[in-house]
Parts: C-alpha cells; sequence; structure tokens
C-alpha cells in the first residue's frame, strides 16, 4: 500500500505545499502534484461551435439524442466568469450555459427521495443540506464509534492558520440534535451533459501516471490530460495516514477542469487498485461553483466503475457515513493562503479502526469509509 500527497492543477501553475506526516503504523509516505497538459489542445470538450452545441441540447430534449451510449459522451462545458490573475480580461460570459443531462438529475433526485429527512437548510453560501437521523444511513440503525481523539493544531507545530467551515459559525442554522447534514447536490448549477457512468467516475483516473518511480519521475506525458509530480514510498502494511494541506483558490477555466490537493492511500495487494482520497478541490462539474470545497473520493475497482459501494466522489453515491455536524463532503472552505501571505490549511487523517476507514478534518472525525475486501 501507497500513502500519497497530491495537487492537480489545470492549465496554471498551482502554488500549493503540503506537509504529509505518517501515522505510527505508516512506514512510508508520497508526494505528487499534477496539472492539465498546456501542450495539447484545450479539452476535447473545448471548441464545440455553439451552433452544434444547440444542436445537441436539442436533441438531447427531444429524445433523438440518447441519454447513455457513446452519443451521451458529447460534454459541453461553461466557462469560468471570474478574472484570471495573468491576463487582463475575464473569461466569455456570453454563451448559453447547456442544461444539465437528465439522466444526472433523476439520479440525485431520487437519491432525495430515499433519505429521511428531518430537516432541510440553506448555508451562507447557498448550499442546501438536508439533516437526516444518524442512525438512518444503516439498514440496522447500527453506526460504528470514531477512533480516539488524537490531534495536534496545525498553527502549533507550521505556523499555518487552521480553515473554518460555513457551520463553523455559531449563527448558521443546524439541524435538530441527532441528525448529521448531507449536502443536496443542486443539478441546475453543474450544467454537465456527460453520461452518468461519465459524471460519477473520476475524469481520467486510468490514464494518470500515478505510480511513476519516485525517484527517476517520468516528464509529463504530452498526450495527457493532466500532470502529475509525485514523492513516496510503499510499505507491507497501513493504518492510515496525515496530511496538512495547504489551502488556495486556483484559476480553473471550464467547468470540466478541476485543480486539487489530497492525501490518498493506494492498495495494490488486489487484482485491482482500491483507493481512498480526500482533500480540498476546485471542480464546477463537482461543486457547482469555482471555490474551493473538502471532498473525499474512493474506488473499489481501479477507477473502472462507479456507483454505490464500488466508488464515487463524496456522498454521491453509497460508501460513506456521516459523523460530523459541521464538516461533511462538498462544504465550502472558508480562508485561503495567500502568495507571501497568510498559509490557511486542512488537516486530513485517514485512519483504519475497528474495520472501517475514518476521515478526521482538522482534528473531528466526520464520517467513514466502510472497510471492503
Amino acid at each position: 500500500m501507497t500513502c500519497h500527497l497530491t495537487s492537480v492543477c489545470p492549465r496554471v501553475v498551482c502554488r500549493n505545499s503540503g506537509h504529509l506526516r505518517t501515522s505510527a503504523d505508516i512506514r512510508s509516505v508520497a508526494v505528487s502534484g499534477a496539472g492539465v497538459n498546456p501542450y495539447r489542445d484545450t479539452p476535447k470538450t473545448v471548441g464545440v461551435p455553439s451552433g452544434l452545441r444547440k444542436q445537441i441540447q436539442g436533441l438531447r430534449r427531444t429524445g433523438a439524442l440518447p441519454l447513455r451510449g457513446p452519443a451521451a459522451s458529447v460534454c459541453l462545458m461553461i466557462r469560468n466568469p471570474k478574472r484570471r490573475l495573468d491576463r487582463e480580461r475575464p473569461g466569455s460570459t456570453n454563451e448559453e450555459a447547456p442544461p444539465t443531462n437528465e439522466e444526472i438529475i433523476r439520479y440525485f433526485e431520487e437519491r432525495t427521495r430515499r433519505r429521511s429527512i428531518v430537516k432541510t437548510t440553506r448555508t451562507p453560501s447557498g448550499q442546501v443540506l438536508d439533516w437526516i437521523p444518524l442512525e438512518s444511513q444503516n439498514s440496522k440503525g447500527l453506526l460504528a464509534a470514531p477512533p480516539p481523539q488524537s490531534f495536534i493544531p496545525a498553527s502549533t507545530r507550521t505556523g499555518v492558520k487552521l480553515a473554518s467551515f460555513e457551520l463553523d459559525d455559531n449563527t448558521v442554522e443546524l439541524g435538530p440534535s441527532g441528525t448529521v447534514p448531507v449536502l443536496r447536490k443542486e443539478t441546475s448549477r453543474l450544467h454537465t451533459t456527460c453520461s452518468l457512468h461519465e459524471y460519477l467516475s473520476k475524469r481520467d483516473g486510468r490514464k494518470s501516471r500515478w505510480f511513476q518511480s519516485v525517484d527517476d519521475p517520468l516528464p509529463p506525458n504530452p498526450s495527457g490530460s493532466y500532470f502529475y509530480g509525485k514523492a513516496g514510498q510503499s510499505f507491507r502494511s497501513c493504518f492510515g495516514c496525515e496530511g496538512l494541506l495547504n489551502v488556495w483558490q486556483p484559476y480553473v477555466e471550464y467547468s470540466n477542469d478541476h485543480s486539487l490537493m489530497q492525501t490518498w492511500l493506494l492498495n495494490y495487494d488486489n487484482s485491482t487498485t482500491q483507493s481512498l482520497e480526500a482533500g480540498w478541490t476546485v471542480d464546477h462539474s463537482v461543486n457547482g461553483d469555482w471555490d474551493s470545497h473538502l471532498f473525499t473520493f474512493y474506488t473499489t475497482n481501479g477507477y473502472t466503475k462507479a456507483g454505490n459501494d464500488l466508488g464515487g466522489y463524496n456522498q454521491d453515491v453509497d460508501g460513506w457515513q456521516q459523523y460530523d455536524v459541521n464538516v461533511f463532503p462538498g462544504a465550502l472552505i472558508v480562508g485561503k493562503s495567500s502568495q507571501g501571505g497568510n498559509q490557511v490549511g486542512i488537516v486530513i487523517k485517514f485512519q483504519l479502526f475497528e474495520g472501517n476507514w475514518w476521515l478526521q478534518v482538522q482534528g473531528r472525525h466526520h464520517g467513514d469509509h466502510r472497510r471492503s475486501g
């Protein structure tokens, strides 16, 4: 198994820094980074003529273009309207945003209907939270207990200020006692036209050079979509990892690009790779905006399939159980680092405890992934 610290940056240099500390049972770590390849053309969905885009939208609405199969893979995107720091003009905003694929909309509507919602609230940034009974996440009504608390504040060891989350504010409305927040996917903000399978999957998960030698790294693949750089080691047994990640808000030009920094665990012992990943990401297709959000991701099958108990982001699929009332997958991160100024970070820790992989954020256990063979 290998433990990684990763950054992914599309098109522009991502000024990230991170520190990864091993737990008592970890004997090695890895550090890596990545970004969209600037030497190839813009992503495959860029440059679709507006006339063709409107035709595709019309065909989908009338049912002439299927939502599944190869034809459904024509993915459109929107451009970031915010100003890129090294350019004089903002991104173009005069094009009509494409509607989200109906298959994706129906999928998330059904997930919302299945929840035992006690109360629905909205955060200051506009995120919609469904508050559900803690025990309703398990068919038997039983949830695992978190590991004993063990945390050293990052500010006492690095000088990095810990970022906060919207629900840390005492004035923000929470759900009733005994309930936990689940982020509702607002599909109207996504403008995602790809198939449901493509949406739930990790983009380019199988194409990336995750496993190159630490001591002899390969140059970026000119035909690839993202740059990755990493350092690390493998080890026989692993019971967790911990990383301090500086939080930034890098510019991401298109809605199907993303920029992230994460810690992750990879298991090569089985016939297919398994992974647990968590950190911050700027990804419009996942979050519906251009800001930095907490995320978690897992795969049980080498990124080949996504779905309930197979793999996916946050709570888009089954496999994650929420425990904390303040921090949840997809939460907006409050506070960002500045170049030459204050440094803001999040501390991410995975820990295997009594058969479950617990995720700790800023010293709080906010949920767990059930262990799978």
